[in-house]
């Protein structure tokens, strides 16, 4: 007896050791474990004032950051650190590009964006301006045609209200991409005659100014008149408006620019006679002062107005069978800023040429029009056709009465519509006005 519990005592006070060591060591991970996981909660947990300040951008400038867009959080200075910083700014001397460069008539140099892409006014971007100088403002159009291509449109003023728009420049295929540039209107030399000023993204932080010089008819192609150093400014750091600090009539544009660091400077790009020259900085916030991101240029209280454009080309989808005419809605957000979106006016089904008679792809113009006209062809006569609308050599859009066979192609080459459709068509159409085909 007495053996067996000597024997019993040595078991259970190795057992307590063992228990002891145990819970010291699971304390001892218990506390490393919390320690990471308050590391890992700072390094993670979202930066406030971050959070807000994105929410202010989309919110009030209406740009929605592009997926996997991220925002870089500002660092909060350490305890005691009272050292400062001085942040980074543009380049402004030394690299500028002067006076009038080659008129860019058919492309803009395009490099890789690095930087997420913004659309200031989504698809197009519009102005109210005066190109002549006649008092009279005209409706202009920076308009998106797909692909990297833009068209510059412009609406005349009449004792009505305003023609239909007559297209005066178009960009070579892939040559400028609407959503990397930011158009102004501006009247750099105090003419009275506004021209279209845009800042152009060229990729990796550099950026061009490209001026549309008003001319009697419209706007001549856009030249390069001034181009920042590659690395120089950042195209999304920038807030732009039209201002006349002097008041000498000579609108300068004027940059509210992130520093980074909650760090804000104000920038002038004077006029020339040729147009704008490199910037300066007029005034810098002080070190962690100023939040780019909740800065709002702000105007004279305005309501949005909605309206509509009238018919600026014609869709034709060969693919689809169907004919849409195509204009704007415009959304004027404050008074000479507005924001547009591609409207479809009017839609309809087409019967297009069939096979071995195709109806020609491409962009054309819309050469004559004829209220009814006889037609023939091998194995066809159809006298008076209605409501034409002749844009390539012999094809045309018209009336149809001889079938009402549409949402299929079997025509010998034209864009056979409905009859009420092509009446409708033809009276807002006018001469000049563009087609595009496609499938």
């Amino acid at each position: 007896m007495r053996q067996g519990f000597v024997i019993s005592g040595s078991l259970q006070l190795r057992m307590t050791l063992t228990v002891f060591i145990l819970l010291t060591m699971i304390l001892a991970v218990g506390t490393g474990v919390a320690q990471a996981a308050s590391a890992t909660d700072a390094e993670t947990q979202p930066d406030t004032a971050t959070a807000v300040n994105v929410a202010l951008l989309t919110a009030e400038s209406g740009l929605e950051l592009p997926d996997n867009t991220t925002v870089e959080p500002t660092p909060e200075d350490a305890a005691g650190d009272s050292t400062t910083a001085e942040p980074t700014q543009p380049a402004t001397d030394g690299e500028a590009e002067t006076g009038m460069a080659e008129a860019a008539s058919a492309t803009v140099e395009e490099t890789a964006a690095t930087t997420a892409e913004v659309s200031v006014t989504g698809a197009d971007a519009l102005f109210g301006a005066d190109h002549n100088g006649d008092g009279r403002t005209e409706v202009t159009v920076l308009y998106d045609l797909g692909n990297a291509t833009t068209g510059l449109y412009v609406f005349e003023p009449t004792d009505a209200g305003y023609a239909a728009p007559t297209r005066v420049w178009t960009s070579a295929a892939g040559g400028w991409d609407l959503k990397q540039s930011r158009p102004l209107a501006t009247d750099h030399d105090g003419d009275g005659r506004t021209e279209i000023t845009a800042l152009y993204h060229l990729g990796n932080a550099t950026i061009g100014i490209y001026m549309f010089e008003p001319t009697d008819a419209g706007f001549a192609a856009p030249g390069r008149v001034w181009a920042s150093g590659p690395g120089g400014w950042n195209y999304l750091q920038a807030k732009l408006m039209v201002t006349d600090h002097n008041g000498d009539g000579r609108t300068e544009v004027s940059a509210l620019y992130d520093l980074g660091n909650a760090t804000t400077g104000l920038y002038v790009f004077p006029p020339t006679s040729g147009g704008y020259t490199a910037p300066a900085r007029v005034w810098t916030s002080g070190y962690r002062t100023w939040q780019w991101l909740q800065s709002k240029t702000v105007g004279y209280h305005f309501t949005p107005r909605v309206s509509y454009s009238g018919i600026m080309y014609l869709d034709i989808n060969l693919s689809r069978q169907t004919l849409s005419a195509m204009g704007v809605r415009v959304v004027e957000l404050a008074l000479g800023y507005f924001f547009s979106t591609p409207q479809v006016l009017f839609s309809t089904l087409t019967s297009t040429g069939g096979p071995g008679m195709e109806t020609p792809t491409g962009w054309f113009p819309v050469y004559a029009k004829h209220v009814a006209i006889d037609m023939s062809g091998p194995g066809y006569y159809a006298p008076d056709v209605p409501y034409v609308l002749w844009f390539y050599g012999p094809y045309s859009i018209h009336g149809t009465y001889w079938h009402n066979e549409f949402g299929w192609p079997h025509s010998h080459g034209c864009v056979n519509l409905p009859t009420p459709a092509a009446k409708w068509l033809f009276s807002r159409v006018p001469v000049g006005m563009m087609v595009t085909v496609h499938y």
